[in-house]
């Protein structure tokens, strides 16, 4: 058995230069929600999702919830753009 503890507040200092969350954290930070998105307690929200910023911590959440026998994904046409490229890699 394995356990491990992963913060998640480094996330708050990466919004702001993060390629795909920067523009949308700028206008949730001056009180315009963008794209459905917004700020709760530091951090940048889709709904009810968590935005992860592109960083290693990313990389281990989608190899955790698709790479596992129990992981799993409902297809890509459910992704946003830049998951997919996440998903398959490069083209």
């Amino acid at each position: 058995m394995r356990a491990e503890i992963i913060s998640f507040d480094c996330l708050k200092d990466m919004y702001a230069e993060d390629e795909d969350f920067g523009n949308s954290w700028a206008q949730c930070l001056q009180g315009f929600p963008h794209k459905g998105m917004h700020i709760q307690e530091g951090y940048l929200f889709l709904g009810n999702q968590l935005c992860i910023p592109r960083s290693s911590l990313r990389e281990q959440v989608i190899y955790e919830l698709h790479g596992g026998g129990l992981g799993g994904h409902l297809g890509l046409i459910k992704l946003w753009p830049w998951q997919k490229k996440d998903i398959t890699g490069p083209n």
